[in-house]
């Protein structure tokens, strides 16, 4: 059944690719991007007044406390206000799922009945992780360290955003053709901030 669905969601996949025509969301749009050399193409953005936010939302990360849980880490060994420990953590995380990975695909129980979710899903983390960390540690200067948020004495989430995300746009908007629309948009301000 995994096997299954795993392949229904290649097929999906590979039809956005070879569509003339396809409706992709934001988060999903870097994948398409490199899948895909989208030559030729024209690329439609909805509601493009949220392109920005998108943006930084991609190039920086947020941690929260379920993914530690899920690393084994304890955030009190990390001092959250330091960029330099924050990427020492993002480290750590990449290394728990890089872990976790390769245990799974050396199980038995993988051997037999391979679930391709489950790895998936791991390597999208580790990617995540990985690419935030890159990004960071390339331009420290440029990325913010947002207030953790704290409940009941708890740590919940912290966000690590990029200041300035000009060198990150032109990597989102590689097709020949794009046309943006927006209910709210107004053209001045847009075209200052991207």
């Amino acid at each position: 059944r995994n096997l299954h669905n795993t392949w229904i969601m290649e097929i999906k996949k590979f039809k956005v690719l070879t569509n003339d025509m396809s409706f992709v969301f934001y988060d999903e749009l870097d994948k398409l991007f490199k899948l895909s050399s989208l030559k030729n193409t024209i690329v439609i953005f909805d509601e493009a007044h949220k392109i920005e936010d998108q943006i930084i939302q991609f190039i920086g990360i947020g941690i929260t406390n379920n993914q530690l849980d899920e690393c084994r880490i304890d955030i009190r060994k990390y001092k959250i206000d330091d960029i330099d420990l924050i990427i020492r953590l993002l480290d750590d995380m990449a290394e728990y799922y890089a872990r976790e990975i390769k245990n799974i695909e050396d199980s038995r129980a993988y051997q037999n009945n391979p679930d391709y979710r489950l790895i998936e899903g791991l390597e999208k983390k580790y990617e995540r992780v990985s690419r935030a960390r890159v990004d960071i540690f390339s331009n420290k200067e440029n990325f913010v360290i947002n207030d953790p948020q704290i409940h009941d004495g708890k740590f919940k989430s912290v966000s690590i955003l990029p200041l300035d995300i000009s060198e990150y746009v032109k990597s989102f908007f590689i097709t020949p053709y794009q046309i943006f629309m927006s209910a709210t948009i107004e053209k001045d301000s847009f075209c200052e901030t991207t």
